[in-house]
């Protein structure tokens, strides 16, 4: 059998008078003690029993709650039921500030192990701590668990959590028949500085039989803190949370004491006083208790910065004040700082006035303004030396030419579109923003529009480009208006090339005695060329308006030149015929002489090369 304690298992329920339980029963004994001569020092010890008469008993647990002024728990026991063969004992943890004792019990290991009953399930041991009255209470978490043999599972013989008349709670009282009240708790720091407000704890317990109506005076060596009168029942304690302000105290040691009085004669005087010593000095210390800055601001803002510093030492201080302005982000940078000195007595304040300059800085972090306090000895309380507060720095009036949009190439006499994005990034809405479109230094159109915060507006105009002045034209998009925080957004520009109109010259080469077409002539314009092909067809394009020499030429024929014009957007045919190359012809001009030579000439070369030699 395996058995889960509860580890959530709390105890803190209000006292529950002591009553007999019904059976079967989980109770504590004895279930009341009333004895005067258990003092602080003795130890008292109950049994958790119970009297269930069944032999099917596999497990226990319970929880406790005390008076931890009273009793405090220092051992715990296994009882004579579950202590044998193979079982386990859990005993729990006390908490003797807060009086309680957790989940508590035993269990045997093997399912079907079991022990009879009636007996002790444990036995629980305390130190008597103080006087008064206790009451042992089990807590709702209290069971007695059997096992079903029958269906082989546990079940719940007593569970006090739904059976709460199957438990039985006990209670202890020591209180003798005497008036008696004490001090049995002081709590006051060891040191303090002169000024501070030290918080001084004190509880009072009625340790006697009677209820009470008691006096309590906190004082420092003889000079009174506080007094308070109040009532206290027999076997109870009150607490009490006093400030003692220390303005004014000279610094030195002293002895804080709690003493509680009762109009009747105490029985013992010994318990009635408590003290604790102090000591209160003077220390030097400043502090920044003041750090006035608006929460936004505008870029471009002058921001007013009041820091104010309190020497709430006790000397004179040189003071050294630094306001550092920190960009946020992920690489905090300090943008600037500003320092001031000055001197300060004792109790003194100085209220310093800085301005910071916004103008350029970033608005996608936040920034820190830190304001520091140092002085020239060492501080003895450094944590209020430094203040810091966040601003958030916003666009003010800010438009943005956000998009250009214009071809890259055009034709003289074009008209060339142009659209433009201007966007308002600013807090504010623009009533007249002026957006101006130009080439180079030469205006291409001005209109003005309004725009609200956060939004955008695109514009489109025309550009006609015929008396633009060939070349590469710069176009520029500028947006204006009235105080604007940001002018680096303002414009764009786009290189457009602006050419010359452009034509084309196409024809057909032929022999001018034939009339054939000449593959292979080249013909050139204006440094282009192009050679025929099959058909004699040539084709130059790309070329600019104008007139222009055609020169033709080709193998075997005589060259031939020619003027033109060359019209936009328009292809000028021009064919040309070229005339061949006469061979030359010398026989007309050789004589019969000279024919007769030539001849002569070639028979005796041939014989040479046919005789025989001899």
């Amino acid at each position: 059998m395996l058995f889960t304690f509860n580890i959530l298992a709390t105890l803190n329920l209000g006292p529950i008078p002591v009553s007999a339980a019904d059976y079967p029963s989980v109770y504590v004994d004895p279930e009341s003690t009333i004895d005067p001569g258990l003092t602080p020092g003795d130890n008292y010890t109950v049994s958790i029993m119970t009297d269930y008469t069944g032999s099917d008993i596999t497990a226990y647990q319970f929880t406790l709650s005390f008076n931890p002024t009273v009793l405090n728990g220092i051992n715990l026991t296994n009882g004579d039921i579950i202590d044998f063969g193979l079982h386990y004992f859990n005993p729990g943890t006390f908490d003797n500030v807060a009086g309680t004792l957790s989940l508590t019990g035993a269990f045997f290991f093997l399912a079907g192990d079991v022990a009879p009953g009636p007996g002790t399930l444990a036995n629980v041991t305390f130190e008597v701590v103080g006087t008064g009255k206790s009451d042992i209470t089990l807590g709702n978490f209290t069971k007695l668990i059997g096992w079903n043999a029958t269906t082989s599972l546990e079940y719940d013989i007593v569970n006090a959590g739904t059976m709460p008349d199957n438990i039985g709670h006990g209670s202890f009282n020591n209180v003798p028949p005497i008036h008696d009240v004490a001090v049995i708790a002081l709590d006051v720091q060891s040191g303090a500085v002169v000024g501070d407000i030290v918080p001084i704890n004190v509880t009072v317990a009625n340790e006697g039989a009677f209820n009470e109506s008691v006096t309590l005076t906190v004082s420092y060596d003889s000079t009174n803190i506080s007094t308070t009168t109040f009532s206290l029942n027999t076997g109870s304690y009150e607490q009490f949370s006093i400030n003692w302000n220390t303005t004014g105290v000279v610094e030195g040691n002293y002895t804080i004491e709690a003493n509680a009085t009762i109009p009747d004669v105490d029985a013992d005087l010994t318990d009635n006083t408590d003290t604790k010593p102090i000591e209160v000095r003077i220390v030097h210390d400043v502090a920044v208790t003041a750090l006035v800055v608006q929460s936004e601001a505008v870029v471009g803002d002058v921001v007013p910065i009041n820091v104010t510093v309190t020497n709430v030492g006790h000397f004179e201080e040189n003071v050294t004040l630094t306001v550092s302005y920190i960009r946020g982000g992920p690489n905090p940078v300090t943008e600037s700082e500003d320092t001031a000195n000055f001197t300060l007595s004792s109790g003194a304040s100085e209220l310093t006035s800085f301005n910071w300059s916004t103008a350029s800085l970033d608005t996608k972090y936040p920034y820190t303004v830190n304001a520091t306090a140092t002085i020239d000895q060492t501080d003895e309380n450094p944590s209020d030396n430094t203040v810091t507060t966040l601003i958030t720095l916003v666009l003010g009036h800010d438009v943005a030419v956000t998009a250009l949009v214009v071809q890259s190439e055009a034709v003289v006499g074009d008209i060339v579109p142009i659209s433009v994005t201007v966007a308002n990034g600013g807090a504010f809405n623009e009533s007249v923003i002026t957006l101006t479109v130009s080439y180079d230094s030469t205006n291409i159109s001005t209109t003005t529009f309004s725009l609200n915060s956060g939004l955008s507006e695109t514009v489109s105009f025309d550009w006609n480009t015929t008396d633009v002045d060939p070349g590469s034209r710069f176009v520029k998009a500028k947006a204006v208006i009235d105080g604007d925080t940001n002018t680096d957004n303002n414009e764009d520009t786009k290189v457009v090339f602006v050419s010359l109109p452009r034509g084309s010259v196409a024809g057909i080469v032929t022999d001018a005695s034939t009339e054939d077409p000449i593959v292979g002539a080249n013909v050139t314009v204006n440094g282009s060329s192009d050679i025929t092909d099959a058909v004699g067809h040539y084709n130059i394009t790309d070329l600019p308006v104008g007139t222009y020499t055609v020169t033709v030429s080709a193998e075997g024929y005589e060259s031939s030149s020619d003027t033109i014009t060359v019209t936009a957007g328009e292809t000028t045919s021009f064919n040309v015929a070229l005339t061949p190359v006469q061979p030359p012809n010398i026989l007309p001009y050789v004589g019969g002489a000279a024919i007769a030579i030539i001849i002569v000439t070639a028979i005796a070369i041939y014989l040479l090369k046919v005789r025989k030699p001899t």
